[in-house]
């Protein structure tokens, strides 16, 4: 994982996740780390995820089953995933995007928010 915070121009719908979320409905588990316990849950041994340890960094404020990631793996440091809350057996799900960089990241994000939103802020 990054020795460092990325630095993430944060484009609507997406926003940080806060560090200090009350851990509500959570049996008292921190949410990053309840986050993480979720993906790991779901993921089956062939995703592209299974087995790479991650952070999760941010949230889609319309969507309460998208985050982005942080993840420790060198070619791609950073991944989109659209959790199912549900075991899966298919390595197409959860729906994960997986990127090079905080630039490609960057670029995804604007795409994104061009397209689902068409470009409103």
């Amino acid at each position: 994982m990054q020795d460092r915070s990325p630095v993430i121009a944060w484009i609507t719908p997406w926003a940080p996740l806060a560090k200090d979320i009350e851990p509500t409905a959570l049996n008292g588990q921190p949410y990053a780390e309840w986050l993480v316990a979720e993906l790991q849950r779901e993921v089956c041994k062939r995703h592209v995820l299974y087995g790479i340890r991650t952070t999760p960094i941010g949230f889609n404020k319309n969507h309460s089953d998208e985050f982005l990631f942080a993840t420790d793996h060198p070619d791609f440091p950073f991944a989109f995933v659209h959790l199912t809350w549900q075991v899966e057996s298919d390595p197409k799900w959860p729906c994960t995007e997986c990127f090079a960089s905080e630039e490609h990241l960057a670029t995804w994000m604007q795409e994104y928010h061009d397209s689902y939103l068409g470009g409103e802020a």
